[in-house]
């Protein structure tokens, strides 16, 4: 965990979540087993306005980010707006890759699907991000 600090969650409950509330804050996590397999992240995120871009979650050269109230997806030269998270609320965002899908939803409803690259390029660095990217 780097910068990101421990907060109150979506029901009340201190230290059972975090706040990224700086460009670089996030949690690290190793992508060695990830490597083209079918896996599944989930997010719970709240929003209060960002200026500029903030990134949600890095798995390689696939990235969720969020600019003003718009959820977008990019991997390499692919740049697609999603869909639309209104500020001050919470939002469960599921990230499921199947296969050769990618599906995205947004409060148990499907928002968004595209088709995975045959293999996620994970550069020269094997980890993945939670919150702000570093590079």
């Amino acid at each position: 965990v780097y910068g990101a600090t421990l907060t109150t969650d979506r029901f009340g409950n201190a230290n059972s979540a975090y706040n990224f509330g700086n460009l670089n804050d996030r949690i690290e996590f190793s992508t060695t087993n990830l490597t083209n397999v079918n896996h599944t992240f989930a997010f719970w995120i709240n929003s209060h306005g960002m200026v500029g871009e903030s990134f949600i979650f890095t798995l390689g050269t696939n990235k969720l980010l969020i600019i003003g109230n718009s959820l977008f997806y990019l991997s390499g030269q692919l740049f697609e707006n999603i869909t639309t998270l209104p500020l001050n609320n919470w939002h469960h965002l599921v990230l499921v890759r199947n296969g050769v899908n990618i599906k995205l939803y947004k409060n148990g409803v499907l928002v968004w699907t595209t088709n995975a690259n045959a293999n996620t390029n994970f550069g020269q660095n094997p980890m993945g991000y939670i919150g702000g990217e570093y590079e």
